[in-house]
């Protein structure tokens, strides 16, 4: 194999991200909720990153609005890999086109 191939085999390999996603309503989010996250990034030091899913439905008061800023003081105890996203579809439907959409992640 020439000396090219193996420099590009490297940079492609590197390319690949290792993506977690979590999807759900969250009203609101919660102890366990955050503890799920915190034990899969504790079990899966190769998670390059983590989509949190927010649904935009109310539920007893609580809007999706109300659910990201809970999600905001949560990571500030997570690490910067987690990314929480306000969901305008279904939150697991959002989980099943993310996958879709990114088959390498």
């Amino acid at each position: 194999m020439s000396l090219v191939n193996e420099l590009l085999k490297g940079l492609l390999e590197q390319s690949k991200k290792t993506v977690a996603v979590y999807g759900g309503g969250f009203k609101p989010p919660t102890k366990g909720h955050f503890e799920v996250i915190k034990q899969a990034l504790d079990e899966n030091p190769e998670i390059d990153e983590f989509i949190i899913f927010v649904g935009k439905g109310e539920r007893d008061g609580i809007t999706q609005e109300d659910s990201i800023k809970i999600w905001g003081i949560y990571r500030n105890y997570l690490p910067f890999k987690v990314k929480v996203v306000a969901s305008s579809k279904p939150p697991i439907q959002e989980v099943y086109n993310y996958a879709k959409n990114n088959p390498d992640d």
